[in-house]
């Protein structure tokens, strides 16, 4: 909190100011004097005023702190002193005691009482964090509850607060399930998620001297039913600027135009009351606004019924109607401000989009109505040119979409996940589907693309409800645009390609994973897909991979793409784009071609591939998902640009072969290597190759995710690990299931010389935590074997961590 920051910044330099003359004699001093010591189950610093405790060690249930230690009063709690102690039930501590540090008890699950002294001056950020505290009295001497002092205290009935606390930091009461009873008539200040999911918190909340509530401090306290502010409210949440071009700065200022809606589904709130004193904002009907009654900032989530906004509303806060149970909301002309999660998981039925003021800036952000699950209708007005980033992110009851004559442009990720959605018409004028902007919309079968001259990046991925012949008149296009729509059955490119996209895998890893996000996740603009203009990996990824019907792929007029025997070709054949994953049989590479694309034969039904002589270079995921048994590396194979993704979910895999003369690969016995100086690096062995053990060479080294889905595969016994260091390279197993690793008797990895209870990282990346096979992916009764009286092996006894032993 700035206040919070500004009062402690003055308290610090009157401090100073006052204690400059003598800070390096008491600093010189206590440096000296302190000492470290040890009596019965307390470890402890001592001070020339005192004892602070470092650290408990006993096992009791109930503890009562001594009032002096080794002569001197006990002071302070310190840092973690209690922290994850699983046995303590109730703490007494002595009336000397003045501090308690951050996290002195947090983890403490079983502790259900505490005794404050009355003289306590200071407790510390999650001091009780994850206790089984009921209930709390604070002394008189505490000004401030810190950050998650009690966070996650999931039995924390009652807290008694004194008259003299002000301030509620970031927090402090988040997750406080079933607190009821809290004071709050004193207090000034609340900070960010100090009371979010305190879902028993309930009534009429009277905030008489509050004048400051940040964002999301009240987020899902679903049994408040009205809450009142007086005429010292000053600032309520805060919106966030990031991702925005504009500020408060450089535009003409509007009250309420920074806040957001710190109650956000609070199912039961039916109203809001400002005083109508109050400078800053102002109270209608039970809804926030800001002063001039042009922002609107918070709508109570059970005033139920249809919503319209007036001509004079400019904006709409943060989290506004989150949650709330509206149903039609019609909004009016010049609202250019729609911002982060305004309609979120609210009940809304129908949208009538406002008409903007077309002349200043509009600013709709993407996830305005994320989860609107009861959304079933959005009409845009006519005369409006662009739908300015609005998105109906995962609104899956969406069927019927009004865009007027008007409309020249859509947004990105415009409908992602609305899975209802069968038909659109799109205007005339929209010449171009952004990025994502039907991305999983599995019921869509009808929509006009004849006007349509380009499809953005997986526009229209697992589209499956697209059947029968497409006829596209497009002259560009980006990555996967219809992959795994499964039901076309035939493309016909009818324009010629005016040049081959470029593509940037960062890009794509970035955007599909915001299908996924969770609530408390911030997709800070779903409209940034329309940002990745600038894409540096030269290649053109499968715009249809994985359409696992498509069986031909047909151009009409030649450009930058060519179309042999339904097979998709760069004009000068030097590139295999697009392999119609529909094909069946053995399909053997035209020689010519010198690279296959990324995603070219991804999904595909063939058998067996074999590459030409020609070929130098293999893209990202070339044959993934691919049904082939047997794939041909030829001789002047070279580059891989992923070799695992490569092969990536081939399942039904048996063996790779490599041409004899190819000096960078090769294979033995149908698994695929690559020569590196003495040694020989095991790239990819086969899902489906036959064989249940495996011993490797000390001149072979596996690489990363070299085993994955293998069918048959039981028993790896590895002769060269001595080189390995942490380098992800031993995550070499994935979705494998019930296969046995054997290390070789001389493999010690270096991080292991730390204490692997100090460092979890090192704990778990090597997979000695409870004997699981070190691996984040999909492997299940997979076991890590290590070599009886193996110096690994005495590391690992010796820091008491179980492993298999052989």
């Amino acid at each position: 909190m700035i206040s919070k920051i500004l009062r402690k910044t003055v308290i610090g330099i009157m401090a100073a100011a006052m204690m400059m003359s003598v800070a390096s004699v008491v600093t010189t001093n206590t440096a000296n004097a302190a000492t470290v010591g040890k009596s019965g189950d307390y470890k402890y610093v001592k001070y020339l005023n005192g004892v602070k405790i470092k650290e408990y060690t006993g096992k009791a249930k109930k503890v009562t702190i001594p009032a002096t230690i080794a002569g001197k009063k006990v002071i302070a709690i310190g840092e973690s002193a209690f922290e994850n102690n699983d046995n303590i039930k109730q703490v007494k501590l002595p009336a000397s005691v003045r501090e308690i540090e951050d996290c002195a008890f947090a983890g403490c699950d079983k502790l259900k009482k505490v005794t404050m002294p009355k003289k306590l001056d200071e407790c510390g950020s999650a001091a009780f964090s994850g206790t089984a505290l009921k209930s709390i009295t604070i002394p008189d001497g505490i000004k401030e509850i810190e950050d998650y002092t009690f966070n996650n205290c999931k039995k924390l009935k009652t807290v008694k607060l004194s008259e003299d606390v002000k301030i509620i930091d970031d927090g402090a009461f988040q997750n406080c399930e079933k607190l009821t009873t809290i004071n709050l008539e004193n207090i000034e200040e609340i900070g960010w998620d100090s009371f979010k999911n305190a879902k028993s918190l309930a009534g009429n909340l009277v905030l008489k001297n509050v004048t400051t509530i940040e964002s999301k401090a009240f987020f899902g306290c679903s049994s408040i039913s009205s809450v009142e502010f007086s005429d010292l409210l000053q600032k309520l949440g805060q919106r966030e600027w990031i991702g925005e071009e504009v500020s408060v700065a450089s535009q003409d200022f509007i009250s309420g135009m920074t806040s957001s809606n710190p109650f956000a589904y609070c199912n039961n709130i039916q109203s809001f009351s400002v005083d109508v004193n109050n400078p800053n904002f102002t109270s209608v009907d039970g809804v926030i606004y800001g002063k001039t009654k042009q922002w609107l900032v918070a709508y109570p989530a059970k005033k139920q019924g249809d919503v319209t906004l007036d001509d004079n509303i400019r904006g709409i806060s943060e989290y506004a109607f989150s949650g709330a149970q509206v149903g039609k909301v019609t909004m009016g002309k010049g609202l250019n401000t729609i911002l982060k999660k305004a309609f979120a998981k609210s009940t809304v039925t129908e949208v009538n989009m406002p008409l903007p003021d077309e002349e200043k800036s509009v600013n709709w952000k993407g996830d305005a109505f994320l989860d609107c699950t009861a959304l079933k209708k959005v009409v845009f007005p006519e005369g409006i040119k662009s739908s300015y980033n609005a998105a109906f992110y995962k609104c899956t009851a969406l069927t019927d979409v009004v865009l007027p004559e008007s409309m020249e442009s859509l947004s990105a990720a415009m409908f992602v996940g609305c899975t209802a959605l069968q038909t659109i018409s799109l205007p005339e004028n929209v010449k171009k589907i952004p990025d994502m902007c039907f991305y999983k919309c599995s019921a869509l079968k009808s929509i006009n693309l004849e006007n349509v001259e380009h499809v953005g990046g997986i526009s229209f991925e697992e589209c499956k409800s697209l059947a029968g012949v497409l006829n596209l008149n497009i002259t560009s296009y980006d990555y996967g645009a219809f992959a795994e729509c499964t039901g076309i059955t035939e493309v016909n490119l009818n324009k010629p390609i005016a040049s081959l996209p470029e593509v940037n895998y960062n890009t794509m890893r970035f955007l599909t994973p915001l299908y996924t996000m969770s609530e408390d996740e911030e997709i800070t603009s779903l409209q940034a897909a329309e940002e990745f203009d600038n894409k540096p990996y030269n290649g053109s990824v499968n715009l249809f991979a994985e359409c696992t019907n498509l069986t031909k792929i047909n151009t009409a007029a030649e450009g930058a793409v060519k179309s042999i025997d339904g097979v998709l070709f760069s004009s000068d054949l030097k590139m295999l784009i697009a392999f119609p994953a529909g094909m069946t049989g053995k399909y053997n590479i035209p020689y010519g071609v010198e690279k296959i694309n990324n995603d070219a034969f991804a999904g595909a039904n063939v058998s067996e591939i074999v590459c030409s002589n020609s070929i130098m270079e293999i893209g990202n995921n070339a044959f993934s998902n691919s049904k082939a048994k047997a794939i041909t590396i030829s001789k002047s194979v070279t580059i891989f640009d992923s070799v695992t993704s490569a092969f990536s979910g081939c399942s039904e895999l048996e063996k790779i072969d490599v041409h004899a003369s190819n000096n960078t690969f090769e294979s033995i016995d149908g698994v695929l290597y690559r020569n590196v100086g003495k040694t020989k690096r095991l790239l990819v062995y086969p899902s489906a190759k036959k064989g249940k053990n495996l011993e490797l060479g000390k001149n072979i080294i596996p690489e990363f995710f070299a085993f994955n889905g293998c069918k048959y595969l039981k028993k790896v016994y590895l002769n060269n690990l001595v080189d390995f260091n942490y380098d992800g390279r031993f995550m070499m197993f994935t979705n494998c299931n019930n296969i046995k690793l054997y290390l070789p008797k001389n493999f010690v990895p270096e991080e292991l010389d730390s204490d692997l209870e100090d460092y979890p990282r090192e704990r778990y990346s090597y997979g000695f935590n409870d004997v699981d096979l070190m691996t984040k992916a999909t492997c299940t009764g997979c076991k890590t074997y290590v070599k009886k009286g193996s110096k690994l092996a005495k590391k690992l006894d010796a820091k008491k961590v179980k492993y298999y032993k052989y």
